[in-house]
């Protein structure tokens, strides 16, 4: 087990006190400290090194110089990790990522593509979608008819009762988007309108924070959607009726034909030219509807434009409500045993009026596999004298320290700091966080320049100097009650906090006994007084145990492919979230 051991001594001193309550021992020697931590926490993993950060890579094939960027999938949400300038030809792309994921998506020029670690990307074939709003990659529209029987309108109308609130119906979702998966297969057909207003349905979709949308068809105004009618066949002597079939007959084309509206309560009569008609029992509907033909993993959702009897655009309506404004829900959708799913719409709001959602409707078949509940949008955010840290990304990080290296603390909050960077950038972000530490500690980096650099902690809170007593304040780690601005550093176009932690060091000061103590990231299998973690960990309270505020931390020490042990702290054991 026995490991070199991290710290270097720079003055002949030995160990420093890093908490008020804790005294200096200057006989404490390393084989103690590493046996202490041995037989507090278990036996170390010789591949143990302290660092949730690993190098990924993948090689990407490119035609001309262009921009690259690499997301991190963590959960189905994608997070920048890369993001490089001026790629070309084929070149493997190197960048931080969490150890346990190794799923990516590679963005070129509009382009994307799914990428395991370590595999090769091509983007010069042809077949790669774009997310240009060209149409010829939104839809493709269908050049044959899909039969559908009346029955299936009463699926419709069974569910969505005609002038009910459907809004809260079970079964029913009113908010929501869908997304692509690679080779799904999602073919949208119109079936059903009960609506006078002339509209038109279109899909749309985000590209950062641009909306796109594209029409699909306009109803009443071609022959999407077809019905098979029967007429009423009179005969006065002898007196008689039957029916005899009609034919095909286009749905879209003419407000005055009653058969497109009126079957919330049945199908059945219809009336056509002043004719009886009813619908062909066994025939019933055919449409032609459009594929989707979006980019794998794009998240999309339908719109309906509704159009006054003046040709102008009254209001368009969105499958998420929070783009709808204060009209709110004003779609439908639910799934059958059959493994359709039908979408519908309202097409009028006015407050207090009920919402039945199915003045337009339409069949997916067959129904798509990842229907997304949208969140609402945050509200805008108001000014903030002391902004909060930057929100969990695959990209930022957490580095703490532990500087005493006493069996009664290993509360690892002694130094605590984040590390905000994308990979194939010239720029970090460091955020101090807390310092529990009471002597007199130096961050010390070199930065991308090669300039060497070296800054007393306690300044990045507003602290100038020690106490009367010659100490430092604890900072954050019984109640936090400090607070530090980011700041940007220069860092080598190569910089990984995968590999030692970032190049950073923290050098402790005792003034006492004239000795200095640097500590660096930890080799393999040492005791560790660093670790490196994903931003959003929560440091343990003031000589509360890492093990007592995370109990996984012990089974992470002897296995290191338990990277998420930081995910489950203990309440009333840790600090705030940074």
């Amino acid at each position: 087990m026995k490991k070199s051991f991290l710290m270097v001594f720079v003055a002949g001193g030995l160990f420093m006190a890093s908490c008020t309550e804790d005294a200096y021992n200057p006989d404490r020697i390393k084989e103690d400290y590493e046996q202490n931590f041995v037989d507090l926490f278990g036996e170390i993993n010789p591949n143990q090194d302290w660092n949730v950060a690993e190098l990924k890579s993948v090689t990407v094939e490119l035609g001309n110089s262009t921009e690259v960027e690499i997301y991190a999938n963590a959960d189905d949400i994608y997070k920048l990790v890369g993001d490089y300038k001026g790629i070309s030809g084929v070149q493997t792309l190197t960048f931080d990522a969490a150890k346990n994921l190794n799923d990516f998506f590679v963005s070129v020029g509009g382009k994307g593509k799914l990428v395991k670690n370590g595999e090769e990307v091509s983007f010069t074939d042809a077949s790669t979608r774009t997310y240009e709003s060209d149409v010829t990659d939104v839809f493709t529209k269908l050049t044959e008819y899909k039969r559908f029987s009346w029955q299936e309108v009463t699926t419709i109308t069974n569910k969505l009762r005609e002038d009910k609130d459907n809004t809260n119906v079970h079964g029913i979702k009113s908010n929501f988007i869908m997304q692509k998966k690679p080779d799904e297969i999602i073919n949208v057909y119109p079936i059903y309108w009960n609506a006078m207003y002339k509209h038109t349905v279109g899909i749309f979709w985000e590209e950062g924070n641009e909306l796109k949308e594209v029409d699909v068809y306009t109803d009443k105004e071609g022959d999407d959607l077809q019905v098979f009618l029967q007429k009423k066949k009179r005969s006065w002597f002898p007196p008689s009726s039957s029916w005899e079939d009609y034919g095909w007959v286009n749905a879209n084309n003419n407000s005055n034909n009653r058969y497109s509206r009126g079957y919330a309560s049945t199908v059945l009569p219809v009336k056509y030219d002043n004719n009886d008609y009813r619908v062909k029992e066994g025939e019933g509907f055919q449409s032609r509807g459009f594929t989707i033909e979006l980019p794998d993993y794009t998240e999309f959702g339908f719109y309906i434009k509704v159009y006054g009897t003046d040709g102008k655009l009254i209001e368009t309506y969105y499958t998420n409500k929070y783009k709808n404004g204060k009209a709110g829900e004003m779609a439908s959708y639910f799934t059958d045993n059959q493994g359709r799913a039908f979408l519908g719409f309202e097409d009028q709001y006015s407050r207090g009026a009920k919402k039945d959602l199915n003045d337009l409707m339409l069949i997916i078949d067959p129904a798509p596999s990842v229907i997304v509940e949208p969140e609402e949008p945050d509200p805008e955010p108001e000014p903030d004298p002391e902004p909060e840290p930057e929100p969990e990304s695959p990209s930022t990080w957490t580095i703490a320290v532990e500087d005493l290296g006493n069996t009664d603390d290993y509360d690892f909050n002694d130094i605590v700091f984040t590390i905000k960077h994308v990979s194939g950038t010239e720029v970090a972000t460091i955020t101090p966080l807390a310092a529990g530490g009471s002597l007199e500690t130096y961050l010390c980096y070199t930065d991308g320049e090669g300039e060497y650099h070296e800054t007393e902690f306690h300044s990045f809170f507003g602290v100038d100097g020690p106490g009367s007593d010659g100490t430092y304040p604890l900072i954050n780690t019984q109640s936090v009650n400090y607070s530090a601005s980011s700041f940007e550093i220069k860092v080598d176009k190569d910089f990984s906090v995968a590999e030692k932690m970032g190049g950073f060091t923290i050098k402790v000061v005792n003034n006492q006994t004239q000795s200095t103590v640097v500590i660096a990231a930890p080799d393999a299998g040492a005791a560790p007084q660093m670790i490196c973690v994903p931003s959003g960990w929560q440091w343990p309270v003031e000589r509360v145990n890492i093990n007592d505020a995370y109990p996984g931390f012990s089974t992470w020490i002897n296995d290191p492919t338990q990277v998420d042990w930081y995910k489950n702290p203990v309440n009333g054991q840790v600090m705030g979230v940074n």
